[in-house]
Formats: structure tokens, C-alpha cells, sequence
């Protein structure tokens, strides 16, 4: 269902674009933020090439006006773009880029949404030690603002940092927190399951494996339900990560072969 509405909502932009192209008075601001809102979309449909394509157009037309107010989510949108593309400097440039304008707009709850996502590109290249500290940030920010969601974002995103330390006790108690957190809020059934993860890792790290087996279940029913956009294989490599644990070589290899599955199609 998910899918469908990102389609449609391409659709919908490209028909936008095209207006823009008849219409005498039109703006290049509106282009921009046309063009970032359909790389947005194209994303979500993990269509990436495309996602670049739009991006890229934005961005030379926020640059041209020299609008920081266009530039900053413009820039957030590439920074996105490019690290679900791996492309971890670039994305970091971007992210920054956007953080100073936000900052300089006083417009705490992107500045924390953004320090949140530098501090996932920060642990990708291997700098946790400033990884948390922005994670910390970003849950202050948020939790000064009001901002469950992103608070909950940042402190979940933490838990990985802290796993990837093998500190499974903080790893724990942040993940403890992200689900309090998400479980109240609406529409967040991807971002919970990811937090159930962290929370089950950091249980398996503790020798704790029947609470892993919970969190890894009630991640694997999370990130399956039809309101969610999230991929339950990673519940599926975690489950056969706790079966390695127990000795199951068989239950391990069974669930690694379905998550590879599952990935081999949503990538075809």
C-alpha cells in the first residue's frame, strides 16, 4: 500500500513539474522543493538513481537563489540520498551543510532530526566516539522540544553505537527507552522494530536469550505489519544469530536463507 501512495505521489510531482514548465510566472523556488519532495518519494520506492537525478536538479536550483531557507532541506534531502547510497563523506558534507543553516534558523527540532542522522554517518565511518556524542545531542534537543519521535530516533540510533562498542548494558537501556517512546506514538511501526532490534542484540550480548527470543519476535511481527514500511529480514538475521548462539546450526542457516531471500526480491 505504502508503495502505491509513493507512486502516486510521483506522479503527482512530475505532473507539478510540469505546470511549472507552462506557466509563465513560475518559480524556482516551488521547482526545488518539487524536485526534493519526488527524490523524497523515489527513496522510499528505493529507487535511487532517480532519487539522485532529483535531488541533484534541486540543489542546482536552491544554489542558484541562494535561499538558505531552500538550500537547508534541499541539503538534508542529499544527505539522505547519499548515505542510503553508502556515499558516507558526501552525505556528511550535506548534513552539515544543512545543520549549520537549521542552527542558524533556530529550528531545534531539524537541527536535532539532523544530528541524528550525522551521528549514523559518524558510526558508518567508524567515528562512534563522535557518533555519541551528536546521538546525545540529538535526543537533548529533542527532548528539550518536544519531540518524542526524534528523540526516540537519536536514542534508538545510540543503542547501535553502543552495541557496535559491545557496551550491552547502555545499549539496553537506550533501547529501553526508544520503544517507551515509540510505543505511544502513531505511525512509527518501522522505528520500533528497528529499537526492538537494538534491544535484543544488546540481550544477546548479556547472554540473555530468552528475552532475546521475545524482542526478536515482537521486532519480527513489528517491522511485518502491513502499516509498516520496514523489513522484517533483519528480525529474520537476528532470529538465526540467536540460534547460532544456542548451537541450532540448521534454525540459523533456515533463517539466514529466508532473510537472503527476501532481500534478493525487494532489491530485483
Amino acid at each position: 500500500m505504502q508503495a502505491d501512495t509513493f507512486f502516486a505521489a510521483v506522479e503527482l510531482y512530475t505532473h507539478a513539474l510540469g505546470l511549472c514548465d507552462r506557466t509563465a510566472h513560475s518559480s524556482d523556488r516551488l521547482r526545488a522543493r518539487v524536485y526534493a519532495w519526488r527524490s523524497l518519494c523515489h527513496r522510499r520506492r528505493r529507487d535511487l538513481a532517480a532519487a539522485r537525478d532529483d535531488v541533484e536538479r534541486a540543489l542546482e536550483l536552491a544554489e542558484s537563489l541562494g535561499d538558505g531557507r531552500i538550500i537547508a532541506p534541499v541539503s538534508f534531502e542529499a544527505a539522505l540520498v547519499a548515505a542510503r547510497a553508502g556515499q558516507w563523506l558526501l552525505a556528511r558534507f550535506y548534513g552539515e551543510q544543512a545543520r549549520e543553516l537549521y542552527e542558524g534558523f533556530g529550528d531545534v527540532p531539524n537541527v536535532a532530526r539532523l544530528l541524528a542522522v550525522l551521528g549514523r554517518i559518524d558510526h558508518r565511518l567508524g567515528e562512534d566516539a563522535t557518533a555519541a556524542a551528536s546521538l546525545v545531542r540529538a535526543f537533548d534537543l529533542a527532548v528539550e522540544a518536544g519531540c518524542a519521535h526524534e528523540a526516540a530516533d537519536a536514542v534508538s540510533a545510540l543503542g547501535r553505537v553502543q552495541l557496535a562498542a559491545g557496551d550491552h548494558a547502555a545499549a539496553e537501556r537506550s533501547a529501553r527507552r526508544a520503544t517507551e517512546l515509540l510505543e505511544v506514538l502513531p505511525d512509527c511501526r518501522e522505528q520500533l522494530g528497528d529499537a526492538l532490534l537494538v534491544l535484543g542484540r544488546a540481550y544477546l550480548g548479556q547472554g540473555r536469550l530468552e528475552e532475546a527470543e521475545e524482542a526478536f519476535a515482537l521486532a519480527e511481527r513489528t517491522l511485518a505489519a502491513p502499516e509498516s514500511a520496514g523489513d522484517p529480514a533483519a528480525a529474520w538475521i537476528a532470529q538465526g544469530d540467536l540460534a547460532r548462539a544456542r548451537g541450532l546450526a540448521e534454525d540459523a542457516a533456515e533463517r539466514y536463507r529466508t532473510a537472503a531471500l527476501a532481500l534478493h526480491d525487494a532489491r530485483a
